[in-house]
């Protein structure tokens, strides 16, 4: 019973990753209506491929690493559309997924969380993105400049919260998750066990 209760507290928080991220991508495409209909499109087009791997591939407890960092680099490559800076986005993956896998949408509430809160949009190499798998262990390193100081809108999102529980609930006692605010830059590391 015990087991069910985990299992069901589980997938609602996996299911409050969905809309979170469902309502930045839909600002980021509205974002390039006026300016680039052609880059919306295929914003669009991204979108319907990222939605098939949330609604279809991640329904399941675990996915291939090789798909969730695939699913990442859309990702990336839809905040790369809305910003002027070519450079504004370190992503480095490191390690063979091989035939490892971990669940599906955790990582995404960290890299969300650094182009949410990043102080610096127009400049160059503002957020660094790292995975790396080695020694069936996986690291994402994250960081942004950030001023704390500023106003940020809150939109009812669930970010790093709701990911902390998930963590909980996954890896018990098994993971590191490490998040230092010290102005200007905001850090976030992750290491969980892949499966």
């Amino acid at each position: 019973m015990q087991r069910k209760q985990l299992e069901s507290e589980l997938s609602y928080l996996k299911a409050q990753v969905n809309p979170h991220f469902l309502f930045n991508t839909l600002n980021n495409i509205d974002s390039l209506i006026g300016s680039d209909p052609e880059l919306a499109s295929q914003s669009l087009i991204n979108l319907s491929d990222m939605m098939r791997y949330m609604i279809y591939d991640s329904a399941g407890n675990l996915v291939p690493v090789q798909k969730e960092l695939d699913y990442i680099a859309k990702v990336i490559a839809l905040y790369r559309l809305r910003y002027k800076a070519e450079k504004l986005i370190d992503f480095r993956i490191s390690g063979q997924a091989s035939d490892h896998s971990i669940p599906p949408l955790l990582l995404i509430p960290i890299i969300e969380n650094a182009f949410k809160h990043h102080s610096k949009k127009y400049s160059n190499e503002a957020i660094s993105i790292a995975i790396t798998m080695e020694n069936k262990i996986l690291t994402l390193a994250c960081s942004n400049p950030y001023d704390d100081t500023a106003k940020i809108a809150v939109d009812g999102g669930f970010g790093l919260e709701t990911l902390q529980r998930r963590l909980d609930l996954l890896f018990p006692g098994r993971y590191t998750f490490e998040i230092v605010a010290a102005r200007p830059i905001f850090k976030v590391s992750l290491q969980i066990p892949l499966m």
